[in-house]
């Protein structure tokens, strides 16, 4: 957990959560949640990146390589952690597991169980809801806005990018993979909706194609 205290450090505050790797799978990662935090404007510009949300970042993703096939090598890394943002922690079930956590976990051993992999752009269909009372059924993943990406990597050893990981329906994971991903990264601009993790947005009404 070398890489808690990197982390702590650059995001200017302890987690207040951390999700040990999965006895069942031994390719999990650690899964950390730092909470929102008050920071005056200089010191939240500077030294406190995403001040005033929660945070969610693996470590031990990038332990393995993705099976990366050699003419994407040029675009997509081999070696990832999965991150997030949302505006508060978002727990489920009877004993209010946190949603965020568990999910960047489960998501971080699909590349290795599946013999896939994630990079930016990209879109992941899980076919079911997310979690209860949520309309969305899958991710795009990104690249996180907000901070230095060197910096993020810097902090695991074997990290060659960060992707962030943003929650998307069934409609959405449609237009993107009929449109473009990019595409759909304007609807979102265009509607105003940030590139955060909120399980329980409403989904966009796209035009069709």
């Amino acid at each position: 957990m070398i890489s808690s205290r990197k982390y702590a450090a650059l995001f200017g505050r302890p987690p207040d959560l951390v999700l040990d790797p999965s006895a069942a799978e031994p390719r999990s990662p650690f899964v950390y949640r730092f909470p929102p935090t008050k920071a005056g404007f200089l010191k939240r510009i500077i030294f406190t990146p995403f001040s005033s949300d929660c945070v969610f970042i693996t470590e031990g993703m990038s332990n393995y390589e993705m099976p990366v096939p050699p003419a994407e090598r040029r675009v997509y890394p081999r070696r990832i952690e999965l991150f997030a943002c949302a505006k508060g922690a978002i727990g489920a079930g009877p004993d209010g597991r946190d949603v965020v956590t568990a999910i960047l976990q489960m998501l971080a051993v699909v590349p290795f169980r599946q013999g896939i992999f994630f990079g930016p752009l990209q879109t992941c269909d899980l076919g079911e809801r997310i979690s209860t009372n949520s309309d969305m059924t899958g991710f795009l993943f990104a690249v996180p806005d907000g901070i230095e990406m060197g910096r993020l990597c810097s902090c695991t050893p074997s990290a060659q990018l960060v992707v962030s990981v943003i929650p998307i329906t069934a409609n959405e994971i449609r237009y993107a993979k009929e449109e473009g991903s990019e595409q759909l990264i304007a609807q979102f601009e265009k509607a105003g909706v940030p590139p955060i993790f909120d399980p329980f947005r409403k989904g966009l009404s796209l035009p069709a194609t």
